[in-house]
């Protein structure tokens, strides 16, 4: 919808009133017509006018004048002296800022003249309150004081004066605008009164001074930890001894921050690249406010569950957690198990909300956080309502399309920190995001930077070993499980039967091709034909998908598989998204395998994925100029997965590596896994064919992968 403008301007002893539209930064005006088209920076826009809105706005204004009625040419006009009388002007300048009409020109008017009076102004501190802090604060020209919300409208409207009754402009100087412009921008106005937002000051120190409150907003111990925090290496808060785990320097230094942000009441926002272990820094974090009142929660996308209650129990085996999800979740059961930590998804919450609002959380901790970047999204609006002592939300790409993404995410860990979403819209994101304004890009910095950790593989480097390989846990959803199980009992009953009638060794390979099914349902069942049940679901596919669309869209990934049915899925979901990428498998032409890679390793080219069969893979090629390697169906043969990742791990490699094996839980490969843990000589035997492992198997192994 078309943001209402007015230029003034002087012409003959008239003072001439253009009304203008503003569309997404895009200022129209004169006569209506359906479209109009524009460039900035090179691009062409075409603006779709909203007829109704402009005549709507016309209207109002001809409502200010009676001779205004009459004036047909786009603007309108009023002789100077008319303007004067009755302080017609004054009226209509304050009518336009209550009703949040833009005032473009008024610095370049003549015959209404500067005011003679500087600025002056007062500021008493009154109250600390929940919101932040109460101070009177009153500005003046001469005899003429300005009041609070008029100030704060012409400041929101980036203009630097403001019309007196005299007709005269006062001016706000430069310096004035330095010191108040940024806490009156954000302050709640009263009536008497402004209230500045709590989280503004904590940080700001000229603000503190400004607002006449000294230090007195936090104590003093806490400010001299905060510093030490931030100059020195020295540890400030150990881990418990309880945890798993010895965190790099730079994860200490994430776990520590969100301790101090806690003990002030702040929410936090850790958004370190994928791969730097932001749960490991979580998990220390909510172990650490065990001790304190009511259970913590952690809400992420269905899909990671697993991979967070594997993590606990890796990490921290001593807290006990429980998993509140699908169709028979029963609160009263799990509670009654009274579990430190709960863990549920997004969608699960948006159905229980009225059960989860009515509980008070210790800390509430949100995975992948910019999915709730749409405030008006029902998720978000579930996820408002939660009452936490502590609010952590975790994400590589908080800012995943623009600007906007960050408001609801700061409404959840710092409510009324950004006022409204007019306010956020207004003041930040438009001009970051539609005109750039460098500005606004610092402004913005400078208030959000305490309350978000980002750091990158890059920044981190040195404390990383050259090559991190962990398991990507997934968890299928209800069409791919049941699949899988039809397939599993149907494979299973014939399998046992012929082991039975004609011994392991003879029926290797009737063992071999059952897995091979169970593997390939894991992966991308849309190949599979034959069984009574079909999908074309893959948790597998869906999670990465989102990884390259979210957390390493600017990052070169390679992927892997076995199955080139689950590549060309991959190929076609990439293509969906409009993600471009390469793809080398068997019947690609040497030349063609040698064009792509070049392409790939080239620091210029955007093309970020790389798709490659396990087979033609797994030799010959080097792609270092990617640090991502995901094994969409990791095997038994741990050569060949090693070969796999080291395509990217090789001379010339100045980036960390980052290789992830996805495996579904509950499933056969789950099973391989922990048969890998089990039989050390198994995993570590080089097995150069898939019958080496069948071979290694035992009946009793046989009725575990497939129980």
């Amino acid at each position: 919808e078309p943001k209402n403008a007015i230029l003034l301007s002087e012409s003959g002893g008239f003072l001439l009133i253009h009304p203008k539209w503003d569309y997404d930064g895009v200022k129209v005006e004169g006569k209506f017509q359906d479209n109009y088209a524009t460039y900035r920076n090179g691009v062409k826009y075409i603006i779709k006018r909203d007829q109704e809105k402009e005549q709507s706005f016309l209207d109002l204004v001809k409502g200010q004048y009676k001779e205004f009625e009459k004036q047909l040419n786009g603007y309108f006009f009023i002789s100077e002296e008319n303007a004067k009388k009755k302080n017609w002007f004054l009226q209509f300048y304050h009518y336009l800022l209550q009703h949040d009409i833009e005032v473009l020109g008024l610095d370049m008017l003549k015959n209404f003249r500067y005011s003679k009076y500087p600025l002056e102004y007062a500021i008493q501190w009154l109250s600390n309150t929940d919101f932040g802090v109460e101070v009177a604060f009153r500005i003046q020209f001469g005899e003429e004081s300005i009041s609070n919300r008029e100030l704060q409208k012409t400041l929101l409207a980036r203009q630097r004066h403001i019309m007196l009754s005299d007709h005269t402009i006062g001016v706000l100087p430069d310096e004035w605008l330095a010191k108040f412009s940024l806490m009156i921008k954000h302050a709640k106005i009263l009536e008497h009164s402004i209230l500045i937002p709590r989280w503004l000051l904590v940080f700001q120190k000229d603000l503190l001074t400004q607002a006449a409150i000294g230090e007195s907003i936090v104590e003093e111990d806490w400010a001299t930890q905060w510093n030490a925090w931030q100059q020195s290496d020295d540890i400030l808060y150990p881990i418990s001894s309880e945890i798993k785990a010895t965190l790099r320097p730079y994860q200490q230094k994430g776990f520590e921050w969100m301790v101090l942000l806690s003990k002030i009441g702040a929410g936090a926002c850790l958004a370190d690249d994928m791969g730097l272990g932001k749960t490991l820094q979580t998990i220390c974090f909510l172990e650490y406010r065990r001790s304190m009142p009511n259970k913590s929660i952690i809400i992420c996308p269905a899909s990671l569950i697993y991979n967070w209650k594997q993590e606990i129990q890796k990490f921290a085996p001593h807290l006990n957690v429980e998993v509140f999800h699908s169709y028979n979740r029963n609160f009263e059961q799990i509670a009654s198990a009274n579990p430190d930590i709960i863990i549920t998804s997004y969608g699960t919450l948006r159905v229980d909300i009225e059960l989860f609002h009515s509980l008070q959380w210790n800390t509430v901790v949100l995975d992948e956080s910019h999915l709730i970047k749409n405030p008006n999204a029902l998720v978000t609006k579930a996820v408002l309502t939660l009452n936490a002592n502590m609010k952590v939300i975790l994400s590589g790409t908080p800012i995943m399309n623009n600007t906007f993404d960050l408001f609801a995410q700061f409404s959840f860990i710092l409510p009324n920190f950004f006022n409204s979403r007019e306010f956020f819209e207004k003041e930040y994101s438009n001009p970051i995001d539609k005109d750039k304004d460098a500005e606004k890009i610092e402004q913005l910095k400078r208030v959000t930077n305490p309350f978000i950790l980002r750091r990158t593989k890059e920044q981190v480097a040195k404390d990383l070993p050259p090559k991190i390989e962990s398991i990507l846990w997934c968890e299928m959803g209800e069409a791919q499980s049941k699949l899988y199980h039809e397939i599993k009992n149907q494979v299973s009953t014939s399998l046992f039967l012929q082991v039975k009638n004609e011994g392991m060794a003879k029926s290797k390979m009737s063992v071999l091709a059952a897995i091979q099914k169970l593997r390939q349902v894991c992966s991308s069942p849309v190949s599979l034909t034959g069984f009574e049940y079909r999908t074309n679901e893959s948790i597998k596919i869906d999670l990465l998908i989102d990884e390259l669309k979210g957390n390493l869209k600017n990052n070169k990934v390679i992927v892997f598989s076995q199955y080139l049915s689950s590549l060309d899925e991959v190929k076609n979901r990439l293509k969906e998204e409009r993600i471009q990428f390469y793809s080398i498998d068997g019947s690609t032409k040497s030349e063609r395998r040698i064009e792509q890679i070049n392409e790939f390793q080239d620091p210029e080219n955007d093309v970020n994925v790389f798709l490659l069969s396990l087979k033609a893979g797994n030799a010959g090629i080097t792609l270092t100029a990617a640090n991502y390697v995901f094994l969409i169906d990791p095997w038994w043969n741990r050569q060949v997965e090693q070969q796999a990742i080291d395509r990217t791990y090789r001379i010339g490699q100045n980036q960390n590596v980052f290789a992830y094996r996805m495996i579904c839980k509950d499933s056969i490969e789950e099973r391989i896994i922990s048969l890998q843990q089990n039989k050390l000589a198994l995993s570590e035997e080089l097995v150069t064919e898939d019958e080496g492992f069948v071979k290694n198997l035992s009946e009793s192994d046989l009725e575990f992968l497939f129980s």
